[in-house]
């Protein structure tokens, strides 16, 4: 990523501006101004740098907010906590754990997949700028042996699954500070065939279900997601 590829990225849908890893990276990275001034020449690079430093400000400001929900996540204690959020729920009637095959990215969606599902578990900094929240969301992912490997939670929800130890921050000036911790969130799905489909593919897919009075994610039923 380079600077005029995050100004892109950072463009707010609506008002909400969505901050990846990738914009993260490009903030922290030291080298990226001279980067830059190796394509276009040091003054081009200097003048579009300062045209774009409001933006990187604003953003830096968004990552700062959760700063201690990234330095939570990054630590054992998080670690500890997914252990016992586990022991606690493991009897649960509507509680399953699956062996994670892989990962995938496509675009700037993570996908952690087995032989049905591909979730999306793509780390999340997401600021309303209407309600000047922000949210940071991160599904936890072990690694064992030096090789990645998830668990995934699923629920009886069409089209989602419950994500345990998904590390959820909220700050939201209006009132107290959430401290960061393991807990549930929603992960959406796609079938594991579907990897490989571009996304106008996958609608598509949907749309003929749908024509079809079946339930798009399940394959039956009536049109709708429950």
């Amino acid at each position: 990523m380079n600077v005029i590829t995050f100004l892109e990225s950072a463009k707010p849908k609506n008002e909400y501006t969505e901050v990846t890893r990738e914009m993260r990276n490009f903030i922290g990275d030291k080298h990226a101004k001279r980067n830059l001034s190796k394509l276009l020449g040091s003054e081009l690079a200097k003048t579009i740098y300062s045209i774009a430093q409001p933006e990187i400000d604003r953003v830096s400001a968004i990552i700062s907010r959760v700063q201690v929900a990234i330095d939570y996540s990054l630590s054992g204690k998080a670690l500890d906590d997914y252990k016992a959020v586990v022991d606690e729920f493991k009897n649960d009637a509507f509680f399953s754990t699956g062996e994670i095959i892989n990962f995938t990215t496509r675009g700037q969606q993570s996908f952690a997949y087995d032989d049905y599902h591909a979730y999306d578990v793509t780390e999340t900094i997401l600021h309303c700028a209407d309600d000047d929240v922000v949210i940071f969301k991160v599904p936890y992912i072990l690694y064992t042996n030096g090789v990645d490997k998830s668990l995934s939670f699923t629920y009886p929800d069409e089209g989602s699954s419950g994500g345990l130890a998904s590390i959820v921050f909220v700050d939201n000036p209006k009132r107290k500070t959430y401290a960061p911790k393991v807990g549930f969130s929603k992960f959406m799905y796609i079938y594991t065939s579907e990897l490989n489909l571009s996304s106008e593919q996958i609608f598509n897919n949907i749309i003929n279900e749908i024509e079809k009075g079946e339930t798009p994610l399940s394959g039956g039923g009536l049109p709708g997601w429950g």
